[in-house]
């Protein structure tokens, strides 16, 4: 199944390029700050070539090996035991859900202080 998995990478880099390329271009507009505009548009023109680069590469390899796929699955499916890994999941829950509610708490706090300091 290397092919499947050559296939699910490719649309994940073709995926996150765009759309962190995409991101940083939002997250560092500034009207004041041109050189950094210029910059972040220059890094999305290279990246936009490698990003449907891969996506054409990902929809051939898809297109083309779709029919072997599906006769390897047919023959024997992939083993999917996902209830046997229930227990690994459930230990880290109560701390990350002690750790979200601080972080939600601080978080409240810190907008509170603002608004009173306004």
């Amino acid at each position: 199944m290397s092919i499947y998995r050559i296939i699910v990478f490719l649309a994940g880099c073709a995926i996150a390029s765009r759309g962190g390329a995409e991101a940083v271009s939002l997250w560092s507009w500034s009207s004041g700050d041109a050189r950094t505009i210029e910059r972040i548009a220059e890094l999305k023109r290279w990246l936009d070539p490698l990003s449907v680069g891969c996506g054409f590469v990902w929809m051939t390899l898809h297109m083309l090996a779709e029919p072997m796929i599906e006769h390897q699955l047919r023959k024997a499916p992939l083993p999917v035991d996902m209830w046997s890994r229930w227990p690994h999941l459930r230990r880290p829950l109560p701390r990350e859900g002690a750790t979200t509610t601080v972080q939600f708490t601080s978080a409240r706090r810190i907008i509170d202080g603002i608004d009173r300091a306004e």
